[in-house]
């Protein structure tokens, strides 16, 4: 992961592998979280648990909860 994007106060970007260019047998996927997530380590969480998958994508905060996007063979995308 590259690290976080300070782009602006309220966003920021947890980036994971490469972007999202999917490829031949990879799939993408945008997953919303809402409710309480902020302060509770849930976009590291989710870095991890990307990294363990090996799959590619960003989480990021916003005024809703959390935005996931991920890229990944369709095996670790359903794990």
């Amino acid at each position: 992961m590259a690290g976080l994007d300070r782009s602006g106060p309220r966003r920021r970007d947890l980036r994971m592998g490469a972007s999202l260019g999917t490829s031949l047998g990879t799939l993408a996927q945008r997953i919303r979280v809402t409710g309480v997530v902020q302060g509770v380590g849930f976009r590291p969480f989710v870095w991890r648990l990307a990294q363990e998958l090996s799959l590619a994508g960003w989480v990021r905060n916003d005024g809703l909860g959390v935005e996931i996007a991920v890229e990944g063979d369709a095996e670790q995308l359903a794990a």
